[in-house]
């Protein structure tokens, strides 16, 4: 079970347009957000075959690995729009990649709940109001603070799901 954090452009343009809701099948009005830019593409495109630790069968999943060991799986199959970075540990390794990609992507993250974090103010464009809060985080160290402040109640549940799957095991 992995500690997972959604990236996503945030650039929301100022015209609302009409969409179905797959859940309700009704119509409704939604700012549809911009994707990455080429540019901004390329970037995080370079920076994820930098940091892969090997080839994949999977040209949308990326195995990375950090010089002080820390590893996370990337899940880019729309990467225009959004990626998903599932970890199991945190490091000073994978706090500088997480920022990097920030960086690369003019991204915003969400670390297994709210705050939003961007690497710059920049990074926030047309924010609906009903949006999450946002931070801007300047540097790898403070993006640490927030994720692993995030940590333990992700290993509560961790440990509360997997206890649970042992016990019915047990049955």
């Amino acid at each position: 079970m992995s500690f997972d954090i959604h990236f996503f452009p945030c650039r929301f343009c100022s015209e609302p347009v009409e969409r179905i809701d797959q859940e309700t099948g009704k119509s409704r009005s939604v700012l549809p957000n911009e994707p990455l830019t080429d540019d901004e593409l390329a970037a995080v495109r370079q920076l994820l075959e930098n940091y892969r630790e090997n080839e994949s069968q999977d040209p949308d999943f990326y195995a990375i690995r950090c010089a002080d060991g820390g590893t996370a799986d990337v899940y880019a199959s729309d990467l225009k729009m959004r990626c998903m970075i599932a970890l199991r540990g945190y490091t000073r390794g994978i706090g500088d990649f997480l920022m990097e990609l920030l960086k690369a992507g003019n991204w915003v993250m969400v670390p297994n709940g709210p705050p939003a974090v961007a690497a710059s103010k920049a990074a926030f464009k047309s924010v609906p109001a009903n949006f999450l809060p946002t931070v801007v985080c300047e540097s790898s160290d403070e993006l640490g603070r927030i994720i692993n402040q995030r940590f333990p109640a992700w290993r509560d549940y961790r440990d509360h799901i997997v206890e649970g799957l042992k016990g019915s095991a047990a049955d």
